[in-house]
């Protein structure tokens, strides 16, 4: 169907929008289902008249360096590595009134290239274990008030519900130990799965699954908020927080480091190698050494979503800061800098979000009725000017003048 105006044109299937910009030569790809810019083309110098293959698939433009030239895209969707569509919704649970909400849930492991998905019901759940193959190893049904997490290493995850804590073997299932303990549904595994902490309104515990007994507990400052818990990699350090403080326990020490914040902390948690904290809050987010709780660096938290989560990446070199549903921010864990981020894809659910995996290697797309898991693109890291003038290339397009603006001296000489 043909658009008046300069260059516009909309697809047979009514899905796309191609609309010419008045001061270039380029266009815009518009997706009429979520209304946002998918691709944009640079093109010849002429007078554009677009078209779509009958298929929807291919985008052409004709009149181009007076006629003689024609050029052509293809405008297929990449598939993603994984697409999960309405998987694991328990039979018994109760939708809320007016619409059938699945809540999903996502955690991944350091190592392995492993992440838990957790169905959440009411009433029952359920949880699957898959690779960032797309391979699933293996998935159980839960209870009331169910939560899952898996261990840095890959090798164990924990599961709670209404009946108890399980410890399980990630790629089979197989239950290593299994004990009573209500309202638990805060639940951390160290980096190798033998040691757990569980929280619930009256109590901390810190637990060696080998053995399956008690190392330590608190109950004296617990509160009834069910706030962020962490247990670090080695399992010797245990944070938590209470109203506006966070708290750090060694294992073996009577005295415990305390952080007191202006604000409550929406998550915490430690870097892999154990050695600092990452907060985010509404207002703030921040990273504080281990060591006497020194703070590193503090930024203020722009996000307009109503909660938000913090994650390490692989190397800890980045935090991965979750909007809850506008996206995720990655972060330089070193200096707080931004340098990424990624916007949820599938705006029209009511839970979109997007989740990446410690690897920086992928991130997959949360919508109501299921997942894609899509690969991100590799950090360039060859000298700037010649990535520049690839991507330039690439995308069709010149420089034309330069803009200076004021920036912060370099430590060292370019």
């Amino acid at each position: 169907m043909h658009v008046p105006g300069r260059g516009n044109n909309v697809s047979p299937d009514g899905h796309l929008l191609v609309t010419a910009r008045l001061t270039s030569n380029q266009a815009d790809l518009v997706d009429l289902r979520t209304r946002a810019v998918v691709s944009s083309f640079s093109y010849s110098p002429g007078a554009p008249r677009f078209t779509f293959s009958p298929l929807s698939d291919r985008l052409i433009v004709a009149g181009l360096l007076n006629g003689s030239s024609l050029m052509a895209w293809d405008v297929r969707p990449l598939a993603p590595a994984r697409s999960v569509t309405g998987t694991g919704f328990p039979p018994h649970w109760t939708p809320p009134p007016g619409g059938r909400f699945p809540f999903m849930f996502f955690q991944a492991s350091r190592d392995r290239g492993r992440f838990d998905v957790l169905h959440f019901g009411l009433n029952s759940s359920q949880y699957e274990i898959w690779d960032e193959n797309g391979s699933q190893l293996h998935s159980g049904a839960l209870g009331a008030r169910a939560n899952v997490t898996i261990s840095a290493d890959g090798r164990r995850i924990a599961v709670t519900d209404s009946s108890g804590v399980s410890v399980l073997d990630a790629s089979a299932g197989e239950s290593l130990w299994h004990f009573e303990c209500e309202g638990c549904f805060r639940i951390s595994l160290s980096a190798d799965g033998i040691r757990l902490l569980t929280r619930n309104e009256k109590r901390l515990e810190l637990w060696d699954v080998a053995q399956k007994s008690s190392i330590w507990s608190e109950s004296s400052r617990v509160d009834k908020g069910l706030g962020p818990i962490d247990l670090s990699g080695d399992g010797q350090r245990v944070l938590w927080t209470r109203g506006s403080s966070i708290f750090v326990h060694r294992v073996g020490e009577r005295t415990d480091e305390e952080l007191q914040r202006g604000d409550t902390a929406e998550d915490a948690s430690f870097s892999y190698d154990g050695t600092r904290i990452a907060v985010v809050s509404l207002s703030t987010i921040g990273v504080w050494a281990v060591d006497r709780l020194r703070p590193i660096w503090q930024v203020h938290n722009f996000s307009s979503s109503p909660s938000h989560g913090v994650r390490w990446s692989s190397d800890d070199s980045a935090l991965m800061v979750l909007h809850d549903q506008l996206g995720t921010s990655l972060i330089d864990s070193g200096t707080g800098e931004r340098f990424a981020n990624l916007t949820v894809t599938k705006p029209a659910a009511f839970f979109a979000q997007e989740i990446v995996l410690p690897s920086l290697r992928y991130r997959i797309s949360r919508a109501d009725d299921g997942w894609e898991m899509w690969p991100l693109p590799v950090p360039d890291g060859g000298p700037p000017r010649a990535s520049l003038m690839r991507v330039l290339s690439d995308a069709g397009l010149e420089m034309r003048g330069v803009e200076l603006v004021d920036a912060a001296p370099s430590a060292t000489p370019p």
